[in-house]
């Protein structure tokens, strides 16, 4: 066992080393962690082991749905967007009827659980186009339907000309990790002439795998000349589970 000879005396923790003091002063040993093999192997671990796979599983989903979002992930997704999608699968894990503690799976978990969940944590859909949209999911498709407005009742960025709609729908199988994506995207709409209307549609039947996911993205642009540019390097961008 270690003296502390230095004029500063502590107790706490750094890194590994753990400082403390008792009847005979000052003294500094190394802290000592639980081993993973005792963690495999300890019954007392039992509980440890059941949410580490759980977790693991959560996590593996979590993972195949952002690697199907590209480029949403670049054009929307928030830094802190994955911390968020992670809770939401743990969440889903957990929702898991059928299975026994440490074997429930995103696979039989209740995935509307991500309804609402925002790539962009500063944004949403009834944020933008406050009730003057409508979403369903239903006969092997997604469908998009925003109601007529007039300018001014579109909550956009500042210097916004254009915004544009993608519908985004996403299946995976954590037990083969694969994942699979379909998408369909709009035309640049003015958002300083009145609107008329617009619906909108993606066919999910083909998609490959059992478990689905669904998520709307508006992304905005200044027209310059001929091209459009994100606004504020998309940092407003709207994008959601529906």
């Amino acid at each position: 066992m270690a003296k502390q000879s230095s004029i500063i005396e502590m107790t706490g923790n750094i890194g590994k080393l753990n400082f403390y003091k008792d009847k005979e002063g000052y003294k500094v040993r190394q802290r000592e962690g639980v081993s993973k093999e005792r963690i495999m192997g300890d019954r007392k671990f039992a509980r440890t082991r059941e949410n580490n796979a759980e977790f693991a599983n959560a996590l593996k989903a979590a993972k195949l749905i952002r690697g199907a979002l590209y480029p949403f992930v670049n054009t929307v997704c928030d830094s802190r967007f994955m911390q968020r999608l992670s809770k939401s699968m743990v969440q889903t894990v957990k929702s898991d009827p059928v299975s026994s503690r440490g074997n429930r799976r995103v696979a039989h978990g209740d995935l509307s659980l991500l309804e609402g969940l925002r790539l962009n944590g500063a944004t949403n859909l009834k944020g933008l186009f406050q009730h003057h949209y409508q979403v369903r999911k239903e006969g092997g498709k997604l469908d998009l339907h925003l109601q007529s407005y007039t300018p001014g009742q579109l909550k956009v960025p500042a210097n916004t000309s254009h915004f544009r709609i993608s519908l985004r729908a996403i299946s995976f199988d954590v037990e083969t990790d694969s994942e699979d994506k379909k998408t369909a995207s709009s035309d640049f709409f003015p958002v300083e002439i009145p609107f008329e209307g617009f619906s909108m549609e993606l066919a999910t039947t083909d998609l490959l795998h059992p478990q689905k996911v669904y998520v709307v993205v508006v992304e905005f642009y200044q027209q310059l000349y001929q091209e459009y540019e994100p606004v504020a390097k998309g940092r407003w961008n709207v994008g959601e589970f529906v």
